[in-house]
């Protein structure tokens, strides 16, 4: 079984034994990355509803793809995007606590 997080105050954050400050945790990606990303979708069915003609039309003319295949697509690759850079932020954030935490550990023991 996994350990379990736990918050102590608004400080720090305890993932087993790992100590991470409040501001490594991700909250703020993450809420920003679900932002964007129900915005995009939200727009995408506002087309469908209000602007059907709009995703009917051809990418280009004469052609068989649509825009609504494009803007689907699109969204589908910003949510893989977005989930990517979350993951990127997530694990840097990660291996300088980490490396914070050897750096204390490095100062205690030289005392």
């Amino acid at each position: 079984m996994p350990p379990r997080a736990t918050v102590e105050g608004n400080k720090t954050m305890s993932l087993g034994s790992k100590q991470l400050p409040a501001e490594a945790t991700g909250a703020g990606p993450g809420f920003l990355a679900t932002a964007i990303l129900a915005s995009a979708y939200l727009g995408f069915t506002a087309l469908m509803a209000f602007a059907p003609g709009v995703l009917t039309a051809p990418i280009h003319a004469g052609g068989t793809l649509t825009m609504a295949f494009a803007l689907g697509l699109g969204v589908i690759l910003l949510g893989f995007a977005l989930t990517v850079a979350y993951a990127v932020i997530g694990n840097r954030r990660e291996m300088q606590a980490d490396a914070d935490s050897a750096i204390l550990a490095a100062e205690g023991a030289a005392e």
